[in-house]
């Protein structure tokens, strides 16, 4: 299944049969603007302009109900989920931390803020540590082994003057400039030890508005919004390269991966994706290939994929994040 956030048209759900598929399975319209959704077993949480934090129930896909909203987490940019609990950055109160064991009845857990109170802008999670980006500050690494006492483990401070995109793949943590349109960088931080990250002393500068970031392999994928999706090698972290930048003619604001396939949301076009080739050990090497595109409506940002079991058929280089 395909589990779009499109803006004005509300939370969908797409039929995934095939790569060529456009069906629409079912869908659920808010008051607002749906801007980022997660889908965790039966429950979709989705993120309204007016509605808040949304939950709802697709056992039956063709239609969602409605289980709980809360208007008071509208500005929420990011929600990832471990187990029983929710990781939202929002920009109200920084990172809060939910209890959604019961989907009908979301429970507040706690909160992480600095003092100065500036926006969080992405987090990311793994092996119990919260990676937090704050806008002007950096990234705080935020041990939540206990959730209602949360420790900052460390911080990096990179001198970003904005907001950041983060992700944490294995040792290391790659950190993107999100709001200097003509000249975004790309940092890497090795977290084997998380209470000193090691900086690994390079950077690479690219053109876009980084929206949003993944790791696939030895490829950072940037969701970089006019400048479409840029493709970075970062096999040896000493000399990082962009190899190739795709043009999706729009407005590229979210990629995710499955299997050997890239999905990416287009502000203008829809959902792009592509079967994605391993990097060669040289960066011209590498490329992408049987690129489709599914026009559906206004689709700004916020995709999630679920169950896509031919999609992973259709190579045998399959690719798993």
């Amino acid at each position: 299944m395909f589990y779009v956030a499109d803006g004005e048209n509300g939370f969908m759900i797409l039929n995934a049969s095939g790569p060529n598929s456009r069906t629409l399975i079912g869908k659920y319209d808010t008051a607002g603007t749906v801007n980022f959704t997660m889908v965790e077993g039966s429950t979709a949480y989705i993120v309204d302009s007016v509605e808040g934090l949304v939950t709802l129930d697709i056992t039956n896909p063709a239609s969602p109900t409605l289980l709980a909203s809360n208007t008071s987490l509208r500005n929420t940019d990011k929600l990832i989920i471990n187990g029983n609990l929710a990781f939202l950055a929002n920009q109200d109160y920084g990172m809060l931390i939910l209890d959604i064991s019961n989907p009908s009845s979301i429970q507040h857990v706690a909160v992480f803020n600095t003092t100065s109170n500036n926006k969080v802008t992405d987090i990311d999670y793994k092996d119990d540590i919260a990676y937090v980006s704050v806008e002007n500050q950096g990234l705080y690494l935020v041990n939540v082994t206990t959730p209602t006492s949360l420790e900052i483990v460390s911080t990096i401070s990179n001198g970003y003057t904005k907001s950041m995109n983060v992700v944490v793949e294995n040792d290391l943590v790659h950190i993107v400039n999100g709001f200097n349109v003509n000249d975004s960088m790309i940092q890497t931080y090795n977290i084997t030890n998380t209470s000193n990250p090691v900086n690994l002393n390079y950077t690479e500068n690219f053109t876009g508005f980084a929206q949003d970031i993944e790791v696939i392999n030895s490829t950072l994928l940037i969701a970089a919004g006019d400048a479409g999706l840029v493709f970075v090698n970062i096999t040896n972290t000493s000399n990082v390269q962009i190899y190739h930048t795709y043009n999706s003619l729009g407005y590229c604001a979210d990629v995710e991966i499955y299997g050997a396939y890239v999905f990416i949301t287009d502000g203008y076009r829809g959902l792009d994706y592509m079967l994605l080739s391993a990097p060669k050990e040289t960066p011209e090497a590498a490329s992408t290939s049987s690129k489709k595109t599914i026009s559906f409506g206004w689709t700004w940002g916020g995709l999630a994929l679920a169950t896509i079991p031919i999609l992973a058929l259709l190579t045998k280089k399959s690719l798993k994040k």
